[in-house]
């Protein structure tokens, strides 16, 4: 006995099979490349000296630790290090006054 196929109007009946067919052959094309592209990745992550698996924790570290996302310093506590480095003679009368005059500018 030979099953009966469901057969659209318009269509033939190897027209399911092509599609499925199609459409398998598309995903496993989408899965290589992206395969592809996660190894390429983690080589060239490798060469840099960065483990890919740990990158996102590490670069975390060193933006908490970097000045990039510290407050940037009220106008009162950099003129009170300029006058701070004034009183301990790191700098002159004049590097102290063009200082303060470039804080006060902004």
């Amino acid at each position: 006995m030979s099953p009966v196929l469901a057969v659209l109007p318009g269509s033939s009946p190897g027209a399911f099979d092509t599609g499925v067919t199609l459409a398998g052959f598309v995903i496993g094309v989408i899965v290589v490349a992206m395969v592809v592209l996660i190894v390429v990745r983690v080589v060239s992550a490798r060469r840099r000296g960065i483990n890919p698996l740990t990158f996102d924790a590490e670069l975390a570290a060193k933006l908490r630790d970097s000045s990039v996302l510290q407050p940037e310093k009220s106008v009162e506590a950099r003129l009170a290090e300029i006058d701070d480095l004034h009183g301990r003679g790191v700098i002159t009368d004049a590097e102290r006054e063009s200082a303060r005059a470039s804080v006060l500018r902004g």
